[in-house]
């Protein structure tokens, strides 16, 4: 099965992950972790949750290079595979997609605002900045974070997010 991963045909390498997905083993993910660099956007996220389901050890450097991928569905899932606290060296990629990318990047990095210890003015800063965002799945990411952070000088913001337009919103910041 490892010999189809270096094929030159991306459907066959994608047509290979969940075969060495399923067989569970140590070597499936060695063998796996090459395809993050995979030119084929489709093979590096299937890749990607291939190896987050085998319990893979995700290095802070392969982290940081998954959380630069051009692509948002990359992106978004190795925010999810990032241990907590996020690592130092991981906090201004979280921040930065708190701000950049689809809904569903910048949903995940705000809602991993309350796992970046250490950074709190930075965090507090992103998280302000998201509860004021112009879609409401943003403000209710943002009500959960600020929420998660426990900070006084934030009741303000939680105080605005309880008159929000939307039900969702609002719930979440009481």
């Amino acid at each position: 099965i490892a010999a189809l991963l270096s094929d030159a045909d991306s459907d066959i390498r994608l047509l290979a992950i969940p075969m060495l997905r399923r067989t569970g083993s140590p070597e499936a993910a060695s063998a796996l972790e090459p395809l993050l660099a995979d030119p084929d956007m489709a093979t590096r996220v299937h890749a990607l949750m291939a190896l987050k389901d085998l319990k893979f050890r995700f290095t802070t450097e392969l982290l940081a290079r998954l959380l630069a991928d051009p692509s948002d569905g990359i992106r978004q899932i190795a925010l999810t595979v990032i241990e907590t606290p996020v690592p130092d060296a991981l906090v201004e990629d979280v921040i930065r997609l708190c701000r950049i990318g689809g809904l569903g990047v910048r949903c995940t990095a705000v809602q991993m605002l309350p796992c970046c210890a250490g950074h709190r003015e930075a965090v507090l800063k992103t998280a302000a900045a998201a509860a004021e965002d112009g879609d409401p799945v943003i403000r209710f990411a943002a009500a959960m974070a600020i929420g998660g952070i426990r900070d006084p000088s934030q009741k303000s913001i939680l105080e605005r997010l309880v008159l929000d337009k939307r039900n969702d919103v609002r719930i979440q910041a009481l």
